[in-house]
């Protein structure tokens, strides 16, 4: 079946549990089964999605993807489901016990308490890594190709900012870019830490009573993630506080495993979106409340051998 114009959808969900398991059954829905889209069965996952091996990135050529053309997922109440607020139990979705034998169920809140979340909030980098989100939000690595621009190319050297020292050098030469000679003048790639951490310049926004503002945006992406062998997946979170005082997200993710992904990622952002509802009110008269998350993708997939998984979870096998 060849596919003649993209389908997006929009799937409006309570939880991120029940996001999860609406899209993992209308990813593997075939024709006459009754889904939320279609209660006559007449949609099958081929007119909203499409499969395809992988030609760059993750599992390239060895796994089929099957992926919605694109989607957006209106989460209402996704901190609900939770009861104790020190851990991620009840973000994330339940498989049944007798279910766990027969799947590899997906992250535990262990590795989101844990893993996820520390590498999410903080701007900690292992040596190997080419970033992590929490980098990119709380200390962003900021590339400028250059030879002048302050920088003095024989020793190195940074000078202050107008606003002082904001930036400092980290290094003089990024690991996909290289050295070149333009008229004979030397020009470096230079890598420069930023101390601006977005997370918390957002909750001063909103500390400071500016609801009423589209600048609450906190990017994860780079220009010069295209070169990277594994750019960042999760690329923006826009926030906004509404006439009722609710903090929501607005995410977007360029490519996303429905299954490896999505749970810890939704989990590990509700609870980064609860910590910033704590700090804006934190000794602040402005009090906001916890809100919901809307989420687009053009790349929300799952993988041939999830496929099953999927199946047995929304029990269909």
């Amino acid at each position: 079946m060849i596919k003649i114009s993209l389908y997006p959808l929009l799937v409006r969900a309570n939880t991120i549990e029940d996001a999860w398991y609406k899209c993992l059954y209308l990813l593997t829905a075939e024709k006459g089964e009754p889904t939320i889209l279609d209660p006559n069965g007449e949609l099958g996952w081929q007119s909203y999605a499409r499969e395809y091996k992988v030609s760059l990135g993750s599992f390239e050529n060895q796994e089929i993807r099957r992926e919605f053309d694109d989607i957006t997922i209106h989460i209402k109440n996704p901190g609900a489901s939770r009861r104790d607020l020190n851990t991620s139990q009840g973000l994330l979705p339940s498989i049944p016990e007798a279910l766990k034998e027969m799947v590899d169920p997906p992250a535990d809140a262990e590795y989101v308490d844990n893993v996820y979340l520390p590498y999410l909030l903080t701007g900690m980098k292992e040596s190997s890594e080419d970033y992590t989100y929490g980098e990119r939000i709380n200390s962003p690595i900021v590339r400028i190709k250059s030879n002048s621009l302050n920088i003095k190319c024989n020793d190195y050297d940074v000078k202050s900012s107008e606003d002082g020292d904001q930036y400092k050098l980290v290094t003089s030469s990024s690991t996909n870019l290289s050295l070149t000679e333009n008229n004979n003048n030397l020009t470096r790639v230079f890598e420069i830490e930023s101390d601006v951490s977005q997370v918390e310049r957002v909750i001063e926004i909103y500390r400071s009573g500016n609801f009423n503002t589209n600048q609450a945006t906190m990017e994860i992406g780079s220009p010069l993630d295209i070169e990277l062998r594994d750019p960042p997946c999760l690329r923006i979170i826009d926030t906004r506080v509404d006439d009722e005082n609710k903090l929501h997200f607005r995410l977007y993710f360029r490519s996303w495993d429905l299954w490896g992904g999505f749970p810890a990622n939704l989990a590990g952002l509700q609870m980064m979106k609860e910590y910033m509802v704590y700090r804006i009110n934190e000794g602040n008269d402005v009090k906001v409340k916890d809100g919901e998350i809307v989420v687009s993708s053009k790349g929300l997939h799952l993988y041939g051998y999830q496929f099953d998984w999927a199946k047995t979870v929304t029990y269909r096998t």
